[in-house]
């Protein structure tokens, strides 16, 4: 449905149950990425909670859209993970944005950069919204890193929120607005992000030189 030229985000499928279970039973994600304790899940549950029409990473319905993650050049079609806009709400033109990697091979190319991008595209190109917010752990360096590089505003910090790994854990509030989007996000890997402290951001072409 949107696409990079190094990810697709697709409409999951009953096949990726499997994968799917993977992602939320493996403690490493879950902890990273869920804003709530790690729960076991059955293969039972997983295909209930498909049947009832709700979301691979979260109880909600109409309210939630997840995407999965494939590289367009792999043939198999394997999840990489999953991507989605959660409580979305039209009125206010908001969602909170999460992308969720699956899989060690997935991670350290930049495909979760990708993947915001898209879910960017889709949210203020797609439906028209106005402002994408996340909330991420203060462990969580690398999603941390992954907002900083996209010019997210951190709105505030909620103190000691969550509980992880026999800790509290702050969590990180930050916001995305539609009129810092521009399609020249799309070729992040080929650009440099240039982010004043005003909060406006620039995009200059870098120049790449052959090894």
């Amino acid at each position: 449905m949107t696409s990079t030229k190094y990810i697709d985000l697709c409409p999951l499928a009953r096949t990726d149950l499997p994968a799917i279970l993977g992602i939320r039973n493996d403690h490493r994600i879950e902890g990273d990425y869920q804003p709530t304790a790690p729960r076991p899940i059955t293969m039972r549950m997983l295909e209930a909670h498909d049947e009832a029409g709700l979301c691979a990473l979260s109880s909600g319905g109409e309210d939630d859209i997840e995407f999965g993650i494939r590289d367009p050049n792999d043939p198999s079609g394997a999840l990489l993970g999953i991507a989605g806009l959660y409580d979305v709400d039209p009125w206010a033109g908001i969602a909170e944005v999460g992308v969720t990697l699956g899989y060690e091979a997935a991670r350290g190319r930049g495909l979760g950069i990708d993947a915001y991008v898209a879910l960017a595209m889709y949210a203020f190109d797609g439906l028209g919204l106005r402002k994408l917010v996340g909330h991420v752990k203060g462990s969580n360096e690398a999603a941390r890193g992954t907002c900083a590089r996209l010019g997210l505003v951190e709105e505030g910090v909620l103190r000691e929120h969550r509980w992880l790994r026999g800790a509290w854990e702050d969590l990180h509030c930050y916001a995305f607005f539609a009129r810092q989007w521009t399609p020249d996000y799309v070729d992040w890997r080929d650009r440099e992000l240039d982010l004043p402290t005003s909060g406006e951001i620039r995009i200059r072409r870098t120049t790449r030189t052959a090894s």
